[in-house]
C-alpha cells in the first residue's frame, strides 16, 4: 500500500508538548507529596496514577492499531505495508538481510545498557548489600519518574537527537530504524525494578508483546524491515513530514545533515 502524506512533524510535536505538560506534573506531584507516585503501594487513592496507567496504556494499545496517521517506521512490520522491489530477492539474500539486521541489535543493546547504567547499577548494589549507593535506594515513585522522562525522551529522540540512530545504528532516518518498535518497552524498563504490581505488570506485559510481534515480523519476513527490498522504505515513498535528513527540524539535525551529505 502506497504511503501517504500525514502530518507526522504536527503529531509529534503535539505529543512532545502533552509528555512535557505530563513530566511536569508528576514533578509537581512529587516534590508535594511523593506518596501519590508510589505505585508499589496500589492504586486506590491515587487518581494521578490511575490516570497515568490509562494513558500509557491507551497509547501503547492505538500503536498496534492499523491507524493511518502511524508512519511506515512503525507499521513497517504488517504485510499491508510492503511494497517489493522487483527482482525479488531470494532465499539466499533474504538470509544475508536477516543477518544484518540482527547483527544492529548488540550495538543497540549497548547503548542502551550505558545509557541506563546511571540507575541500575546503584539500584543492584543496593540489593545486594543493603547499602543505599548514590542513588540506589530508589523507590517506586522515583522509578516512575524515570519512566516518565523516558517517555518525554522517545519523541525528543525523533525531534532532535536518537543516539541509536546516528549513533549505535547509524540509520538514513526513523523510517530505516531497526528497533522503532522498540520504544515502549525501553519507556517502562525502570519498572522492571520493582515488583510487579496492578500498575506495572499490564504495561510490561504489553509493551513486551508490542516488541515481540515487531520482532516475530522481522524473523519471518525480513523484506518488510529492508531499504533493499521494501520500496514502500524509500525517501520517494515517505509520506512523512518530518525527516532529519531531507527536512531537518532542529539546529542539531541540519548539522547532521551537512555531515551525511
Amino acid at each position: 500500500m502506497p504511503q501517504g502524506k500525514y502530518p507526522h512533524k504536527r503529531t509529534c510535536l503535539m505529543r512532545q508538548l502533552l509528555r512535557t505538560v505530563l513530566l511536569i506534573a508528576l514533578c509537581v506531584v512529587y516534590l508535594c507529596d511523593r506518596s501519590a507516585l508510589d505505585f508499589a503501594a496500589g492504586l486506590a487513592g491515587r487518581p494521578w496514577l490511575i490516570a497515568l496507567w490509562l494513558w500509557l496504556m491507551a497509547d501503547i494499545v492505538s500503536r498496534m492499531l492499523p491507524l493511518p496517521w502511524h508512519p511506515i517506521g512503525m507499521t513497517k512490520w504488517r504485510g499491508s505495508r510492503y511494497i517489493p522491489r522487483t527482482p525479488q530477492p531470494d532465499a539466499a539474500a533474504l538470509q544475508a538481510e536477516k543477518r544484518r539486521l540482527n547483527r544492529q541489535l548488540l550495538p543497540t543493546l549497548i547503548v542502551y545498557a550505558i545509557a541506563n547504567s546511571w540507575y541500575w547499577l546503584p539500584c543492584a548494589a543496593y540489593a545486594l548489600t543493603g547499602r543505599p549507593a548514590f542513588i540506589g535506594s530508589l523507590g517506586a515513585p522515583e522509578l516512575l519518574l524515570i519512566t516518565a522522562l523516558y517517555y518525554f525522551g522517545d519523541t525528543v529522540f525523533i525531534l532532535i537527537f536518537c543516539p541509536f540512530r546516528d549513533i549505535a545504528l547509524n540509520n538514513r532516518c526513523c523510517t530505516a530504524c531497526r528497533i522503532y518498535n522498540y520504544d515502549a518497552i525501553m519507556t517502562v524498563t525502570p519498572l522492571l525494578l520493582m515488583p510487579c504490581t496492578l500498575f506495572s505488570a499490564p504495561l510490561i506485559a504489553l509493551s513486551l508483546l508490542y516488541a515481540i510481534i515487531w520482532e516475530v515480523s522481522l524473523q519471518r519476513h525480513p523484506e518488510r524491515f529492508s531499504l533493499r527490498f521494501n520500496a514502500a522504505l524509500a525517501c520517494g515513498s515517505c509520506g512523512c513530514d518530518h525527516c532529519p535528513t531531507k527536512r531537518p527540524f532542529w539546529p542539531l539535525s541540519k548539522l547532521r545533515k551537512k555531515a551525511t551529505s
